[in-house]
């Protein structure tokens, strides 16, 4: 049975050492590189990923799942896609992305503008794009354009005049396009042909598309028209990528398929925190049970161990010398995993007749494996065994894992790093 990961710290990886940054001002890290040939625009991969925010919560992930299969499309300089030109079969990085320009700029109202989110992805597969691939044309200009008074041009192909405006603060669902002589998107491509949301700021970006979004509402399509180096300037808030000229305009359609009023996005809000409050509540209470069927066990069994300050309790039954492994190391371990009535779950040796079987890799902080594992390792040294008590809230929480680990159940390791 593999250790599957129902979320990771993203602690472990979110440090603010060892950040590496493009010229275009993406941030990255790597975890693992094979110093392959790597991606590049066009190419279809596939690949793990883990999605966090920036309080270090896991936000989504498809870790002990099907691969992420997708096809890297040039969208804006400083996105996550660049990111995957920069990686090859085999590699494990991780991207820090402003949230403002996520799917453009798909941000949810319960993220704080202006904050970053993180990627943590390992590449598997690629397939290359023909040499020949068909480059996509800039949109031709249109000649029936408005000017607002900031400069901005627009004009509506369809205007239903019959329903609510979209409102600062709002959030509104659209199938979105632009163009110019470097950059491409559509969201019908990048989202499966399904609309992207966007989060209306309170303050608009000066020069932004923003500005003739709150002329529109559900049902309206409309074309915009703004120079290229203020749309990355003030909305991707990226160096705008070489090849623009100065006279440059980016050319916008977007169609409005849903409209979100601010109070409704208000009352989201509201109920986003209210469940994160009450999972933290509920995290609270089950970690004080969890240490104490803990602190039981090893009062009836004799046992003498130390507590790490995430509350995982241990002992070292073998010591080494040397450094404690660190984040990032590639060891080989070997370990037993049972649950407090002794139910053995899943095992790669044999306690009492020492026999050995296939260790199991591991890159610290990286490797797909439970919160508690990687806590544990950096407990360790290379060539010592300990024994782990790890709390549910590390382990699979409340959903547990299968028949073999029930809701809320506290594990135990022992566990054997090869040296």
């Amino acid at each position: 049975m593999i250790i599957r990961t129902l979320f990771l710290l993203a602690a472990l990886s979110l440090g603010a050492q060892n950040w590496k940054t493009t010229k275009t001002g993406l941030k990255y890290r790597i975890f693992k590189d094979v110093k392959g040939k790597p991606a590049k625009y066009g190419d279809d991969v596939k690949l793990y990923f883990d999605f966090l925010n920036y309080k270090d919560s896991l936000l989504s992930s498809n870790q002990g799942k099907d691969l992420l299969e997708m096809k890297i499309e040039k969208t804006f300089t400083g996105s996550l896609e660049e990111g995957l030109t920069l990686m090859s079969v085999g590699d494990s990085m991780i991207f820090q992305v402003p949230s403002d320009s996520l799917g453009f700029p798909e941000r949810p109202p319960f993220i704080p503008e202006g904050t970053p989110v993180f990627f943590r992805i390992k590449l598997v597969e690629l397939v290359r794009a023909p040499a020949q691939a068909k480059k996509v044309k800039p949109a031709k200009p249109h000649k029936k354009f408005k000017k607002l008074p900031s400069g901005l041009e627009y004009w509506f192909l369809k205007d239903d005049k019959t329903t609510s405006l979209i409102q600062r603060g709002g959030m509104v669902a659209v199938i979105l396009k632009y163009d110019n002589e470097v950059d491409h998107f559509d969201s019908d491509e990048s989202n499966q042909g399904q609309p992207i949301q966007l989060l209306i700021p309170d303050t608009l970006p000066n020069y932004s598309f923003f500005e003739p979004l709150l002329l529109a509402s559900k049902g309206d399509s409309l074309l915009v028209r703004m120079a290229s180096d203020s749309l990355y300037k003030n909305v991707f808030k990226q160096p705008s990528p070489g090849g623009l000229s100065k006279e440059s305009k980016t050319l916008f359609k977007i169609q409005v398929k849903e409209v979100i009023g601010r109070d409704s996005v208000a009352v989201l809000k509201r109920l986003y925190e209210e469940r994160k409050q009450l999972e933290v509540q509920q995290e609270s209470m089950q970690l004080g049970q969890d240490t104490m069927q803990i602190v039981n066990y090893l009062k009836s069994n004799n046992l003498l161990a130390k507590r790490t300050v995430d509350g995982i309790y241990y002992y070292i039954r073998k010591s080494t010398e040397g450094a404690r492994l660190q984040e990032g190391d590639s060891v080989q371990t070997y370990y037993a995993g049972r649950l407090l009535d002794g139910t053995e779950f899943d095992s790669n040796f044999n306690q009492r007749t020492g026999e050995y079987k296939q260790a199991f890799p591991v890159i610290v902080g990286v490797s797909p494996v439970i919160a508690g594992w990687h806590l544990a390792l950096l407990e360790l040294k290379r060539g010592e065994k300990a024994t782990f008590f790890i709390p549910s809230s590390l382990g699979y929480g409340p959903d547990g894992a299968g028949e073999a680990i029930p809701p809320n159940a506290v594990l135990i390791f022992d566990i054997e790093v090869a040296e």
